[in-house]
């Protein structure tokens, strides 16, 4: 078994020499000699982890010749405070150069060369790195005219990037108790369930988290933690006077129940053509539906997991945080009030 280890180590070695040294180089050569506008070809998804991200990537995916990037800011495991252990592999190494906290806030108006000029090379897919292009032939790479980004940990710096490239970005919304119930059911979060107390590292621009730190220390619960770090990213977001003007912000309960409505404000806002096979991606499970979703997905009922997976104890208790951050248009009913969600736009 150690013999056959290493062999496929070095295997994989081999393999990804050759990827990148006659595919991917190549290919983000040639795009660092396209000028900066190519970044507007490209569709920018920021939501939740387990918050439907992965099902609206591969709508969005239907535009012929398109590509998803998916989450380029992901390190590795987290800890419950957000540190990352050491031995993280992440996508991009200039995230871990940058010092990036895994849900890296940058306030609107900031200044942050660095990190203008990393956001500024991914977007034009110069960085040179294989695990953003993995869940793609590299022999097709230079045919994509178009890259669907997915952030999933770009919540709260997704209106700083808007400001800085005036990019056209879609904000997918769900309702915290379905994100925090699908996201404990996830091994990623075994140390939040260990260790639910919410700690807040030293990280640059935490002054966002420290705003709220008699809050945190009250936290005892896992699906409290969880709930905290949802409202951090929506204080970011929802609570962004620019909400649903600077970008489209689409709740996740009304993509489900109202899709034809929701997917013409979707291409209407990124302003294309509504793809062919988009209409059958209603009930379609994403890839990254768990085994136990299948069958609420098949009876129409997915809305309402969380209900029956979350006692009534924990459903007050995130209740209870997304009251404290001060955040509107949520309750113990499955569909959000959209004009909070979404405002008079």
């Amino acid at each position: 078994m150690d013999d056959y280890l290493i062999k496929y180590s070095v295997w994989e070695k081999i393999k990804h020499r050759y990827l990148l040294h006659f595919y991917l180089e190549p290919f983000c050569e040639m795009r660092s000699e396209l000028p900066d506008c190519v970044i507007h070809d490209n569709v920018y998804v920021f939501a939740q982890h387990r918050g439907g991200s992965t099902w609206i990537a591969e709508i969005l995916n239907q535009i012929p010749e398109s590509a998803v990037i998916t989450e380029p800011l992901w390190r590795g495991k987290f800890l419950t405070n957000g540190e990352l252990p050491l031995q993280s592999v992440g996508k991009c190494d200039e995230i871990r150069e940058l010092d990036f906290y895994y849900q890296q806030p940058i306030p609107e108006g900031a200044e942050w060369p660095e990190a203008e000029e990393f956001f500024r090379r991914l977007f034009k897919l110069e960085v040179c790195k294989l695990g953003l292009y993995l869940d793609h032939k590299f022999s097709h790479l230079k045919s994509y005219k178009s890259f669907i980004f997915k952030f999933c940990f770009g919540n709260q710096l997704m209106p700083w990037l808007v400001q800085k490239f005036n990019i056209k970005a879609i904000l997918l919304v769900r309702h915290p108790c379905a994100v925090v119930q699908s996201q404990m059911q996830m091994p990623y979060w075994d140390l939040v369930r260990r260790h639910p107390e919410f700690k807040v590292t030293d990280f640059r621009y935490n002054e966002v988290y420290l705003k709220y730190e008699h809050v945190l220390r009250q936290i005892k619960t896992p699906e409290e933690n969880l709930a905290a770090h949802w409202c951090f990213n929506m204080l970011a977001t929802l609570k962004d006077p620019n909400n649903n003007k600077k970008w489209l912000t689409v709740a996740y309960e009304n993509l489900y129940e109202n899709y034809d409505q929701e997917i013409d404000r979707i291409f209407q806002w990124i302003d294309r053509p509504i793809a062919q096979r988009v209409g059958s991606l209603n009930f379609k499970p994403s890839r990254y539906t768990e085994s136990y979703s299948l069958e609420y997905i098949k009876s129409g009922n997915q809305l309402n997991i969380w209900k029956e997976r979350l006692d009534k104890d924990q459903i007050k208790r995130i209740l209870q945080i997304v009251e404290a951050f001060e955040i509107d248009g949520y309750s113990d009913n499955v569909l959000p009030d959209l004009k909070a969600i979404y405002g008079s736009s």
